[in-house]
């Protein structure tokens, strides 16, 4: 364990620096895959890196297939289907007839329990990876000192953006299309509520991993949640002894080396512990940004623990008030004729597959393995357009704070209200990028007629008037 001292001053002699690898951007031997990972546009992504819209899951398919004609769903406007939509008593009684619908005391899933871990446990953790004797700790803190990481960056190519406000978002989205101006105003009111900044995030395949496990960690860090990142430590550093993540270290001819990203987080709770928030908070975000091994296999871990979750939970039913088997929540090619849930091969084909976006399962079952609830906004729909995700059981993490994220066509942008903009402020100030508005910022010039408008309306008027007869109502 070191202290604040041991962190910052100590004058150790000058050595080869061994982390300046880490952070150079590995060149890719197909430039076409390189060129595509911040491309966002879905037919180019589709057609490079084979990524399209969601999945239709396999309890669409049955509800599309069994029951056309028979009921209404209110589907047109969300993309995942909830417990509230399917509790018309009659469709409640049909779904359970055609063994769709569980009996809500099944064994049902519960929140997943983190590892259960004593001090001497995770000190002999971290003596096992970082040399104390070379200070080691404290070289990887002085050299990410001088890294260049933009804060207030508007693009992600490197990971994640800076803080970004909802007029950028909504401008960039229209084009800044004058022309579109009421659409423009009508998107942000209905945004507003939800997004008072947002960080953009690279689409790349990863975005809603990515855009979720930082933000699950920027709320650990900026809450103080020594203990909860000691074992999401711990448990990152157990998760890369599994074979799956040793035969998946190597991405795009690259080993993604997890010892420094073990070490960037042990760096982390030293900090923390010394109560240097802000310090750990932007390395935090400074390796996201700068640092493509810690990107990645930060990601890794996350795609792991789901497997290991759902792995562990495939003939459990999802909630007590939503009591489907989890396997429905899978895309519907994996359901057999038989009815059989194909697990395996959407773990190989999606999952763990890098590169490959999150399908609504994984939507559905990140608050059991992360314990935070989670908020989507749809950004392409105009009513019902947030919805909730929760768990059941007990979580760890004490917070009043939610990982909101805003989708749009299926990908994935981290989104903050003004909340937690005021709750945080002193930390986000060095990310927000105060970028003007060009059209929003004077959207009554563009909703309200031009005087010319107005002055050809009127000429048109009068015309049609005076050449019309003048009829006099007179008194009797």
């Amino acid at each position: 364990m070191q202290n604040q001292e041991q962190i910052i001053n100590n004058n150790s002699p000058q050595k080869a620096n061994p982390f300046k690898e880490y952070f150079e951007t590995p060149q890719y031997e197909n430039p076409i895959m390189a060129a595509s990972f911040n491309f966002k546009d879905n037919k180019f992504r589709e057609k490079i890196l084979g990524e399209s819209e969601s999945e239709e899951i396999a309890l669409e398919a049955k509800l599309n297939k069994e029951l056309v004609g028979k009921f209404t769903l209110k589907r047109r406007s969300t993309r995942f289907t909830s417990s509230k939509e399917l509790n018309q008593k009659e469709l409640t009684e049909t779904l359970k007839q055609k063994g769709i619908l569980k009996a809500p005391d099944e064994d049902h899933l519960i929140i997943r329990k983190m590892p259960q871990i004593t001090d001497e446990q995770y000190y002999q953790t971290q003596n096992s990876i970082v040399k104390q004797d070379n200070n080691e700790l404290k070289n990887l803190y002085d050299h990410l000192k001088t890294v260049n990481c933009n804060y207030k960056s508007i693009s992600s190519n490197s990971g994640i953006s800076g803080l970004i406000p909802l007029t950028y978002l909504i401008e960039s989205f229209y084009g800044v299309n004058k022309d579109k101006a009421k659409e423009m105003n009508d998107k942000y009111n209905l945004l507003k509520p939800y997004i008072y900044n947002y960080r953009d995030i690279k689409g790349d395949g990863n975005c809603y991993y990515r855009a979720v496990i930082f933000r699950y960690l920027e709320i650990l860090i900026l809450n103080k949640k020594i203990d909860i990142l000691k074992k999401v430590v711990y448990d990152v550093v157990e998760s890369f002894k599994s074979e799956e993540l040793k035969n998946r270290r190597i991405i795009l001819n690259n080993d993604i080396k997890p010892d420094l990203t073990f070490k960037i987080l042990f760096l982390i709770v030293d900090l923390l512990k010394n109560d240097m928030i802000t310090e750990a908070h932007q390395i935090l975000v400074k390796s996201f940004s700068t640092c493509q091994k810690f990107d990645y296999a930060i990601i890794l871990y996350f795609r792991y623990i789901l497997y290991e979750y759902i792995k562990k939970n495939e003939n459990k039913i999802y909630l007590k008030t939503f009591p489907i088997k989890i396997g429905n929540l899978l895309p519907s090619q994996y359901e057999n004729d038989s009815g059989e849930f194909l697990f395996q091969e959407f773990y190989e084909n999606y999952l763990l597959k890098f590169f490959h976006d999150a399908e609504k399962i994984i939507i559905y079952l990140t608050p059991f393995v992360l314990g935070i609830e989670l908020n989507i906004v749809i950004f392409d729909v105009n009513d019902d357009n947030l919805q909730k995700f929760i768990w059941e059981g007990e979580s760890e993490i004490k917070t009043d704070e939610v990982i909101s994220l805003l989708n749009n066509r299926n990908h994935y942008e981290i989104i903050y209200n003004k909340k937690d903009n005021e709750r945080n402020k002193k930390y986000y100030e060095i990310f927000e990028n105060k970028i003007k508005s060009v059209v929003l910022f004077e959207i009554d010039k563009y909703l309200t007629p031009k005087a010319e408008d107005d002055f050809n309306c009127l000429n048109t008027h009068n015309f049609i008037s005076f050449s019309l007869p003048k009829i006099y109502f007179l008194s009797r």
